[in-house]
């Protein structure tokens, strides 16, 4: 939900739409680069609860910083943040 109303917010802040496209874009490409390290990482590893939870727990705690965020920076290292625990529990899974 958060994601699907982030255009809004961000037009509720009167930035420009080219942030929207930065943050995704940042956003994305760091999950890319997580999903390779942790799929690289985890595949050594017998163990890889601790990892999962880890990454669904940045996740959350990432996308709940949106509701602190008050400039398009602040959203941008939020939704980063989110989309990096995202790529550190998928390959786990």
């Amino acid at each position: 939900m958060a994601t699907a109303v982030l255009p809004a917010f961000l037009a509720t802040m009167g930035v420009a739409a080219a942030w929207l496209g930065l943050i995704e874009g940042v956003s994305d490409g760091l999950s890319s680069f997580a999903k390779i390290a942790s799929g690289y990482y985890t595949d050594r590893l017998k163990r890889r609860k601790a990892i999962a939870v880890l990454g669904y727990a940045i996740t959350a705690l990432g996308t709940a910083s949106f509701s602190l965020a008050t400039a398009a920076w602040q959203v941008l290292i939020a939704r980063a943040g989110a989309w990096l625990g995202r790529g550190v529990r998928t390959p786990v899974r």
